[in-house]
């Protein structure tokens, strides 16, 4: 079998596998939007936050990660790499997209409708200034791509770290909208920022990585040309982020910092050895952190790698997500009796309609990074190199 022959039926596994997703997901939203969903703590009538609100959290660090990764790229390749810096910026807006996407289903699913008519004022100032910060988030997205074209290395340098603050000030503002409906977003404190932070910029180098990989793979990318040279100072970054994320950890969890945000107790030991220990200890410990140190640890580098590292990055942050929103939640619940078998929940699990949301959500954004590639390639030249190279 031939090179291209290979190329093509990976290209065909790939993309039908993301094409199935999206269908689940879409049948998936038709049930929930109908019947909605059940809760991580099996209470349909419970307005426990969990897979959807994760989600929401992942894709807006995704948004912000890629708007800082484009600055820092562009800082390295300059102009010459300005074509995928724009191409970072347009799927960070959708990354914002899907995430903001994902919180309406949540809220507006048919077992919230009669709490949210019954809010009161609170509730739609809360949102509305939450509408505020990803409007101007959005706003400074737009100004980061205008001045990519216009290669003010300042400016790009400024407007990336902007997006990342407006983001997550759109976040934490995001948590007093759910406690209107009287559960506070526990996992939301002064501490948690840092480790917000750091997130968004592990997302970020994680998804450059994944574009230059997608690229090669199904695209038109040239290895000594177009992106070798960028490779090192990405790995270099990533092993640097993940290095802070370590120790982020070990303050937040391991210090019991996190008591911070669930009152009295800490969520440590629910994730420790309680009912979240799996997803804690193997998709965000080693997954998400041991594994990707292993691979980055060679100097030598090669876009392969590296590509397997970045799907490791976003696994582990996108169950980071899921198990700091759960466990600060853990605090309240494990109060109840008649939750508790052994001194641990009967069962932590998101439904299926909302779980193929999410599935379907995510083969979408990879869908269309894939597709990207494929029809309008970001080393495409363009116009002026058109006629450069004619002369």
């Amino acid at each position: 079998m031939s090179e291209i022959e290979k190329k093509w039926r990976a290209e065909k596994l790939w993309m039908g596998t993301l094409a199935v997703g999206m269908v689940l997901g879409a049948a998936a939203f038709g049930i929930i939007s109908l019947f909605g969903h059940t809760h991580e703590f099996r209470r349909t009538w419970e307005p426990a936050w969990g897979l959807l609100i994760t989600s929401f959290e992942f894709f807006v660090l995704c948004g912000a990660g890629l708007a800082a990764a484009a600055s820092g790229v562009y800082l390295v390749g300059g102009e010459r790499i300005g074509n995928l810096c724009r191409r970072m910026t347009t799927l960070s807006v959708l990354g914002f997209a899907i995430g903001l996407g994902l919180v309406i289903i949540e809220l507006t699913q048919p077992t919230r409708l009669s709490m949210a008519s019954v809010l009161g004022p609170s509730f739609y100032k809360a949102l509305l200034i939450d509408l505020f910060w990803f409007a101007a988030t959005l706003g400074a997205l737009f100004t980061l791509d205008v001045q990519l074209r216009r290669n003010n290395v300042i400016a790009v340098a400024a407007l990336g770290l902007c997006v990342v603050f407006l983001s997550l000030a759109g976040i934490f503002q995001m948590g007093e909208v759910l406690a209107q409906f009287g559960k506070p977003a526990k996992w939301l404190s002064t501490p948690a920022f840092i480790h917000y932070f750091i997130a968004a910029m592990l997302s970020g180098a994680a998804l450059v990585t994944l574009i230059l990989f997608l690229g090669k793979k199904f695209g038109n990318l040239h290895p000594t040309k177009d992106y070798l040279f960028i490779l090192q100072p990405l790995r270099k970054w990533s092993i640097a982020l993940l290095g802070l994320y370590a120790v982020a950890m070990v303050v937040i969890f391991f210090g019991h910092v996190s008591g911070q945000s669930v009152g009295h107790h800490s969520v440590s030991p629910f994730l420790f050895a309680g009912p979240l220990a799996f997803n804690f200890w193997g998709m965000q410990i080693v997954v998400g952190l041991l594994l990707p140190m292993m691979f980055l640890a060679p100097r030598a580098v090669s876009i392969e790698r590296l590509g397997l590292v970045a799907g490791l990055i976003l696994t582990g942050q996108f169950f980071r997500s899921y198990d700091m929103i759960t466990a600060g939640q853990l605090e309240t619940f494990h109060t109840e009796a008649f939750f508790l078998v052994n001194q641990d929940l009967v069962v932590i699990m998101p439904c299926l309609p909302k779980t193929l949301v999410v599935v379907g959500t995510i083969c979408f954004f990879l869908f269309t990074m894939t597709l990207f590639e494929k029809i309008k390639p970001w080393n495409e030249p363009g116009k002026k190199e058109k006629y450069r190279e004619k002369g």
